[in-house]
């Protein structure tokens, strides 16, 4: 894997600050679960964060929310 984008998703009953959302844990789990080789800038191009309320707030507690983190093998021409 060379360069790669990484985007996390949050699915929350409430839109949080980004710093609400661990990105530095979750990373760290791809690296040590083998699916990165390390987190430099010259292998993790882009970081990118959205989030959204998609549920219902009176229908979803705190145990629906979710985090989706996608990691995108980027052509080596996408960020030369």
């Amino acid at each position: 894997m060379k360069n790669v984008r990484i985007h996390i998703h949050s699915i929350l009953r409430r839109i949080s600050p980004t710093g609400g959302v661990s990105a530095h844990a979750a990373i760290d789990g791809l690296i040590k679960g083998g699916i990165l080789p390390d987190d430099r800038c010259e292998t993790v191009k882009e970081i990118c964060f959205t989030q959204d309320t998609r549920l219902k707030k009176s229908r979803m507690s705190y145990k629906d929310e979710e985090t989706i983190i996608e990691v995108l093998e980027l052509d080596q021409d996408e960020f030369s």
